[in-house]
């Protein structure tokens, strides 16, 4: 069965950041003969169950799935630790550099984990009100979203 995306459109008042979560799914869903969750639903889904945030002042610490979105206001260049996309599948978050100020957060992999655009690489950085949002693979490959 071939599925096809609900359009979201800014006249059904659900902000932007909101309409990344909306996937699509087999069957319907409830209340919905359409298989597609309804506006309607999908609000009540995240009013009812608010994804936390954390802000880290620190200039380390290790990352884990505590929070949907990490805000970093570090006061100097500082690292942070991702935990293992191993056993993470699926599993994500958006880290967010606060300042608009020259100070780098740095996100860091452990064992032999990589980050994935197009390319591999080991680290990301971020300057300047940078965010980047991230998914586990569940092996060892966290993509950029």
């Amino acid at each position: 069965m071939a599925l096809e995306p609900k359009q979201i459109l800014e006249s059904d008042n659900v902000t932007p950041s909101l309409t990344s979560a909306v996937a699509c799914q087999q069957g319907p869903a409830v209340g919905s003969p359409s298989g597609y969750a309804t506006i309607e639903q999908i609000k009540d889904v995240i009013s009812n169950n608010p994804l936390p945030t954390i802000t880290i002042s620190s200039s380390t610490q290790t990352l884990d799935f505590s929070a949907s979105v990490f805000f970093i206001k570090n006061t100097s260049n500082g690292n942070y630790t991702m935990p293992l996309a191993s056993g993470n599948n699926g599993k994500g978050f958006t880290v967010k550099k606060l300042s608009d100020d020259p100070i780098t957060a740095t996100l860091i992999l452990q064992g032999s984990d990589n980050f994935f655009t197009t390319d591999l690489f080991t680290t990301i950085s971020l300057t300047k009100g940078a965010s980047v949002t991230l998914i586990s693979d569940g092996n060892s490959t966290w993509y950029v979203i």
